[in-house]
């Protein structure tokens, strides 16, 4: 719908180009008709993405623990971002030998 919209709006700014260079005002208002139109389509397609994100956020609950990371940890992730990989949870048993 958003798409839409974009493009209902590129059609309302060649009929507005139109109508300024014609000599009638017949295209200035459609137009004015076409940019109403995609006011519709963009309200829609808000509520629509609106809706589907609700939902997903609501449950997905947070894992106690995601996101930390020891100090034992931190030479691995250095490596991990060093390489271009994506950042994995840590090696289970801490992955440090730090002994």
């Amino acid at each position: 719908m958003i798409v839409i919209s974009g493009a209902l709006v590129l059609v309302a700014l060649v009929l507005l180009v139109i109508g300024v260079i014609g000599p009638d005002l017949t295209f200035v208002y459609a137009s004015i008709g076409v940019s109403l139109v995609s006011l519709v389509f963009l309200v829609i397609g808000i509520l629509q993405r609106r809706g589907e994100t609700a939902p997903a956020a609501a449950s997905r609950a947070p894992t106690p623990g995601a996101g930390r990371m020891s100090m034992a940890d931190a030479p691995a992730a250095v490596e991990r971002a060093a390489r271009g990989t994506a950042a994995a949870a840590p090696p289970p048993g801490g992955g440090g030998g730090g002994g």
